[in-house]
């Protein structure tokens, strides 16, 4: 008798605290980029739901129905937003039909400045738009809510290959602390992950074009790659979804206004 109440006892225990995972929901940017899927299948995989955005729909909606065929139980409301048009933050913040966000994971497009003309466009599209964004949906957000901005390394050690991603970059290092003042309040905490080189296709395939030229193998260019580092390995998609995560969580409930680097390692600053 005794053990079939316990039986009960945990069963409804785990019921209960999978229903309260399901009740919270995050909003993430670009979810479809290769950094954005892996954050979304790392929430969903945790009981999160979502609100993935971005400007291809056809995108969005193949990330929706892959995640759906896996977590079947998740709920998924997709917008459509474009860093390149202020206009489409307003209209998504209306049409969205959920009523509370627990967080959102903020990914904006990657700095691209090739002449004086380009700083004013690369800057509100990786930094005024997606500040707006956060704003517009501030009323969204629920007390003791996490806002992570996935940023970069340059933010925190100059590169002299990137000399303008590094002045753009900063940019958010520095308004963290406004949105965390802004936001404290609230118990609403805003943290930066800046991560190094991550293993994306985007850099497989680079480096093993970087082989091939070398006479190395992918292996051998990879460690290559990452010597510098004190653990000698490069970073994956799913090292910053769990750093996400875990942000994003509740037993990171006193960690605010930071700019986490996630590179091994490799930035030596104090």
């Amino acid at each position: 008798m005794l053990k079939s109440v316990y039986t009960m006892l945990i069963s409804v225990s785990f019921l209960f605290s999978s229903a309260s995972a399901n009740s919270h929901t995050i909003l993430v940017t670009l979810a479809y980029s290769y950094l954005g899927t892996s954050i979304c299948e790392e929430l969903t995989n945790e009981g999160y739901n979502l609100v993935i955005t971005g400007r291809n729909p056809e995108k969005l909606a193949n990330l929706k129905k892959k995640l759906l065929a896996k977590y079947p139980n998740t709920s998924i409301e997709t917008l459509y937003t474009d860093f390149e048009k202020p206009k489409t933050i307003i209209a998504a913040r209306e049409s969205l039909k959920t009523d509370e966000l627990n967080g959102i994971v903020l990914i904006g497009p990657r700095p691209r400045i090739q002449t004086q003309a380009d700083w004013v466009p690369s800057f509100e599209n990786t930094f005024t738009t997606p500040l707006k964004l956060i704003h517009e949906f501030n009323e969204r957000l629920a007390p003791e809510s996490s806002i992570v901005i996935i940023n970069g390394l340059t933010s925190k050690v100059y590169m002299p290959p990137y000399p303008n991603t590094n002045v753009l970059r900063l940019a958010w290092t520095g308004h963290v602390k406004n949105l965390a003042h802004l936001y404290g309040p609230r118990h609403i905490r805003v943290n930066v992950v800046s991560p190094g080189i991550i293993l994306t296709p985007h850099h497989e395939k680079r480096f093993k074009k970087k082989a091939a030229s070398n006479g190395l193998s992918y292996e051998d260019q990879l460690r290559k790659e990452s010597e510098h580092t004190p653990l000698k390995r490069l970073g994956r998609p799913q090292d910053v979804a769990q750093l996400t995560t875990f942000l994003l969580s509740s037993k990171a409930r006193h960690l605010n206004s930071l700019n986490i680097p996630l590179d091994g390692g490799a930035c030596v600053a104090y």
